[in-house]
This record gives structure tokens, C-alpha cells and sequence, in this order.
């Protein structure tokens, strides 16, 4: 008998009632470009074409194939918000399109430690303590 794995990510998306996206990262960006301001209930201003190619060029260089997908989602200031849920971790990175920095969040839900720090998204150094703490977190180390 075969059983498939549920992700922790598509379990928690389970869990909250949504379906699961798909976590290729170009899928995701993509179906951001059809967003216009006001997409959020009137309000929202829509992530910038230039923006999410920036975005898009950036993770392909930096975010390596086989660590683990985020959820991709607009925020309402026209940013890309990062979602990844890892072992007893929740992380998210919140990224500025235009200055190309990230706000870093991240709660262990055992623990309750929680840790914050800015990116600069433009910056090799930075997108590598990122893979590092997401493959870390991902096999439960704190």
C-alpha cells in the first residue's frame, strides 16, 4: 500500500481551509502579474512587473533547487510575502520590492523563541544565512 506525504506546509494550508498552491516559485510569482491596485477588497497596491522579475531572477540565482518551497503571497503595500512552515517552525519573509530588503520572522511553536532580522535581498551573503537557517529549521534544529 502506497500512502503519500502530506508536506507540513500543505497540512498547515489543510488546516486552515485553503488549497494548497502550487509551490513552484515562478508559478506563484506569475499569478501575482494579473493583480491590480485595489486587489485587496478595494484596497492593495499590486506587486510591479519589474518588481516580480527582480524577485523571480533573484531566487533563481539564491534559493537553491530541493530546500524547502514557500507560500508566495502579494502584500498589501505591493511587496512578496514568504511563507514556509519547517518542523516546529513558522517563518516568513517579508520582501520589499523596490528597496529589495526582507523583514525576517520566525516562531517555533514549541518553544516560543522567536528571531527577526533584515535582509538585503540584492546581497549573496544574505540569501545564504537564509537557505542555511531554512534547511536548519527544516530538520528541527532550533
Amino acid at each position: 500500500m502506497l500512502i503519500k506525504e502530506q508536506s507540513l506546509a500543505e497540512e498547515a494550508e489543510a488546516d486552515r481551509g485553503f488549497d494548497s498552491p502550487s509551490l513552484d516559485l515562478t508559478v506563484q510569482l506569475d499569478s501575482m502579474r494579473n493583480l491590480k491596485d485595489g486587489w485587496l477588497e478595494g484596497g492593495g497596491v499590486a506587486p510591479s512587473a519589474s518588481g516580480l522579475d527582480w524577485l523571480a531572477g533573484a531566487l533563481a540565482r539564491h534559493y537553491p533547487e530541493g530546500s524547502p518551497r514557500p507560500y508566495l503571497y502579494p502584500t498589501e503595500d505591493g511587496g512578496v510575502q514568504a511563507e514556509w512552515s519547517l518542523a516546529a517552525w513558522r517563518a516568513s519573509l517579508e520582501i520589499d520590492l523596490n528597496s529589495h530588503r526582507g523583514n525576517w520572522f520566525a516562531l517555533n511553536l514549541e518553544t516560543d523563541n522567536a528571531e527577526e532580522r533584515q535582509l538585503r535581498c540584492d546581497e549573496t551573503s544574505d540569501w545564504q544565512w537564509l537557505v542555511r537557517r531554512i534547511h536548519d529549521m527544516s530538520r528541527g534544529l532550533g
